[in-house]
This record gives structure tokens, sequence and C-alpha cells, in this order.
């Protein structure tokens, strides 16, 4: 059985070790804090540019999304161009049909759910199928920039409004 004097001495000696190990932990954290303050910052650089190389791009290319959410999403975040939201009561493959009349080239930006994945699919196949151009670069870079914070397009200009908080920037 351990005495009162044993139990403090080995209170002690344990609360050195974790006085260490707490002083060496927030070295770590700092580093961490500051590592993931980089990341963000690069991260929202990447995510400006895509969004300036898309607004150019929608110029001339008109971008087909799922609905009107993302359509209005789309428009805060500056684009101007023809967006066409794929919930207009058609099926894929006759929207297809009929924007491969009037177009030459498309921007698929389908949101990266399990959903989205299958629109942008059926869209390549359908674009494929009537020889016009398709884009999936964008989705694909957003996808990969956003994926473990943001799902959708339409969630888009909340993250990047989240992401510029973060960084102390005004909102884009």
């Amino acid at each position: 059985m351990l005495s009162n004097t044993n139990i403090i001495v080995r209170l002690l000696s344990n609360t050195s070790i974790i006085v260490r190990l707490l002083s060496h932990t927030s070295i770590i954290n700092r580093k961490t804090i500051a590592e993931s303050v980089m990341l963000k910052e690069e991260l929202f650089e990447k995510l400006r540019k895509l969004l300036d190389e898309l607004i150019e791009c929608n110029r001339t290319i008109p971008v087909v999304v799922e609905g009107i959410k993302d359509v209005k999403a789309l428009r805060s975040l500056g684009l101007e161009g023809e967006i066409i939201s794929l919930n207009q009561g058609e099926r894929v493959f006759t929207l297809t049909e009929a924007l491969s009349r009037e177009h030459s080239e498309i921007i698929i930006l389908t949101d990266w759910d399990r959903t989205g994945g299958h629109l942008c699919r059926l869209l390549r196949e359908g674009f494929e199928s009537n020889g016009v151009k398709h884009n999936v670069g964008f989705r694909s870079k957003l996808v990969l920039y956003t994926r473990h914070e943001n799902k959708d397009i339409e969630g888009l200009p909340g993250f990047m409004d989240r992401l510029m908080a973060e960084l102390g920037r005004i909102p884009y």
C-alpha cells in the first residue's frame, strides 16, 4: 500500500512529465496552426484562381448545373454568362441533344455527391454522343479542393466566405 508521501512524489514526477509534454504540445500546436493558416491561404488562392478562370470561360461557354440554387450561387460568385439548370423537367439525354444543337462546348458543374457524379456521367455520355466538347475540369478541381468541407455548388459561396473570414479577408 502506498503512503501519502509516495503518492505525492509520484504525482509530482508525473506532473513534470505532463508539463514537459504540454510545453512541447503547444509548440506543435503553434506550428500546426501556422501550417493550417498557410494551407487555407493556399486553398483560397487556388479557389480564387479557379473561379476567375470559370468566370472567364463562362463568358463564351455555358455551364450546366443541377438546380436553381446552383445558378444563384454561381451568379453570386460572379458568373455572368449562360448557366443552364438541369431541373427543367426534361430527361438528361433530351437536354443534351437540345444543347448540342446550340453549343459546341459545355462546362459540366454538378455537385460532388453520388447524384451529382451520376448526372455528370450521364451529361458526359450525352454530349459525347452528340459531338459536343465537355469540360469537367472545373468540377474535378472543386471536388479536389473542397470535398471535405463542401459538397455542392450551392454551398460554394458560403464556403468561400467562411474561408475568407478565417483568413481575415473581405468576403468574396
